[in-house]
């Protein structure tokens, strides 16, 4: 990638909640176990370097895909790595992750107790791909 082309972004492919452990409702949070795949932008290095390029202006630059697994964050009150993985599959370098955590929630009791509630969990890109503010949420 040339420094004066526009990177491509890191595409969120998959998303499973893999173990729901508990629903605190006096806390108003959840406990949970979960999964993220993303596919990482085209011309990533394979590498397992997680230190930043030094020459970014280079025709050669490139983005190691080990250093994007610093940079994917669950905002949640505690959370933990599991495990994580980065694998060629076909022409794309793939991150697999999975996190085991706490995550607030705004609980409405309107019909308890056959509620039905929503439970996000809110991810960080911590990454700007352009000289501009832009939301860096994924939200899942």
């Amino acid at each position: 990638m040339r420094a004066s082309e526009e990177p491509l972004p890191l595409v969120l492919q998959r998303f499973d909640i893999l173990k729901l452990y508990s629903i605190d409702t006096k806390e108003q949070n959840f406990r949970c176990q979960f999964f993220l795949e993303f596919i990482l932008p085209e011309g990533t290095d394979s590498s397992t370097d997680k230190g930043f390029p030094v020459d970014t202006n280079s025709d050669s630059f490139k983005l190691s895909a080990a250093w994007y697994l610093n940079k994917i964050e669950p905002l949640g009150e505690s959370w933990t790595v599991v495990d994580q993985s980065i694998m060629l599959r076909g022409n794309n370098m793939v991150i697999n992750m999975r996190f085991e955590g706490t995550f607030p929630m705004d609980l409405e009791m309107e019909d308890f107790p056959v509620d039905t509630q929503e439970l996000t969990i809110k991810i960080i890109y911590l990454c700007q791909t352009k000289n501009n503010f832009r939301d860096g949420l994924l939200r899942a």
